[in-house]
């Protein structure tokens, strides 16, 4: 990881990397070194000029049932796509050029209709689910209009929104390219308190919810619902 970064961007010099285990994710936080800062504060009676060496923060996320790398940092595709390819030669033992990148997409079509069809258990602890948020792509995805509404007293605001909008729009011109999604769910089982978990979906590949808790049910819901690739 050294290496590679400061050959490429001539930062991370030093790194280190923390490694835990929960359920079947193993999770590794590598903490390369930043470029150099320099900081003026005050000492006593006088300011003082003092060198700093932040780090940046990279975050695996493996999933052993899945077969399957997350990965959260900032950055390029491309350095995505060779950090990814560097956890794959360091940690799973393949070469780097065996590893290739997950290319299942999510399905947003299930998303059109005024009435989603979210499939879930009685004992997942979800409530409700409704959209709040949708990014349409019009026209062949040349045009791009995104809503945005409050579905606390309306579930199906959103839609009425987009064919208030929309209406003289054929359906087949309007494409769903990124929804935002609101749960409501049952907390731990002490207080039952009712809480809500908000996350973005945006195709081909991208998904703001983690792996863990939660999270994790909603994913299978998403699964179930058909809009989550199911692991192969």
């Amino acid at each position: 990881m050294s290496h590679y970064f400061h050959n490429k961007e001539g930062r991370g010099r030093n790194c280190t990397v923390e490694h835990y285990r929960r359920g079947n994710l193993d999770y590794f936080f590598a903490y390369p070194e930043d470029y150099a800062d320099t900081c003026i504060e005050w000492e006593e009676d006088g300011l003082r000029r003092s060198a700093r060496h932040p780090a940046f923060e990279i975050i695996f996320v493996y999933s052993h049932e899945e077969g399957k790398i997350s990965l959260y940092m900032k950055g390029s595709r491309d350095t995505r796509k060779d950090v990814r390819a560097l956890f794959a030669d360091a940690i799973l033992g393949l070469e780097l050029g065996e590893f290739v990148e997950d290319q299942r997409v999510y399905d947003l079509s299930p998303l059109q209709d005024s009435s989603p069809p979210f499939l879930f258990s009685p004992d997942s602890g979800i409530e409700n689910v409704v959209i709040r948020k949708l990014r349409l792509g019009i026209d062949g995805k040349r045009k791009r209009l995104t809503l945005e509404v409050n579905p606390d007293k309306n579930p199906n605001a959103i839609y009425e929104f987009r064919d208030q909008l929309c209406r003289n729009i054929p359906p087949s011109q309007i494409t769903i390219t990124q929804a935002g999604i609101v749960v409501d769910y049952t907390g731990d089982a002490k207080s039952r308190k009712t809480r809500t978990r908000s996350f973005d979906i945006t195709p081909p590949n991208s998904c703001s919810l983690k792996h863990e808790g939660i999270d994790a049910i909603i994913r299978q819901m998403l699964v179930d619902s058909g809009i989550e690739p199911r692991a192969r």
